[in-house]
């Protein structure tokens, strides 16, 4: 969809009311994607004047009951949304396309704010174990004994495991540890 400026919606609003053709002809004269483009540009500065025919650059925020008014209003009466959006004040009419279909799927929870950023995965008991693993940890660290005993561990399961990968998937009959053969995963 192409975006269009102040500027351009305004010519070619001024030459519909001026009379110098019709939707189609405009839309044809002046490279619109489609005519329902020029009457949706004529109903809003029909409606809100210059203001309607401008971008919006705020994102307003709007209360659920609010939402819930809109939605209940669109699915009580048999108004296009478009219409319902110019009775509402709203300048996107597909915002409320996406009201009502978020209203048909999950009802009216939905239509409620959501959160915003990250979840947080940590609560306070997670931190307070994490801490305290921490400062037990740090003991044994300092006398060396853990970190070494920890660390010969590891190598020797990483060891083992590396000599279970060779006898299935590299050297079938030997392993390639203790070797100067080329270690390829």
């Amino acid at each position: 969809m192409a975006k269009y400026s102040f500027e351009f919606k305004k010519k070619v609003v001024e030459a519909y009311l001026q009379g110098e053709g019709g939707e189609n002809y405009l839309a044809s004269k002046f490279n619109v994607a489609s005519p329902r483009q020029i009457k949706i540009w004529m109903k809003s500065y029909q409606a809100f004047g210059n203001e309607g025919l401008f971008r919006s650059r705020k994102q307003q925020k709007y209360s659920f009951e609010y939402k819930l008014h809109v939605v209940e209003l669109y699915l009580s009466s048999e108004v296009s949304y478009q219409e319902l959006a110019l009775q509402e004040s709203i300048n996107n009419p597909t915002m409320l396309v996406k009201w009502v279909n978020d209203f048909r799927i999950a009802g009216p929870e939905a239509l409620r704010p959501k959160k915003k950023g990250r979840k947080k995965s940590l609560n306070s008991k997670d931190i307070k174990i994490r801490t305290e693993q921490n400062e037990t940890g740090s003991a044994s660290t300092q006398s060396g004994t853990g970190l070494k005993e920890l660390s010969i561990n590891v190598f020797q399961n990483c060891k083992k495991l590396h000599t279970l990968w060779c006898a299935i998937f590299y050297f079938p009959k030997k392993c390639c540890v203790g070797t100067k053969a080329p270690f390829r995963p």
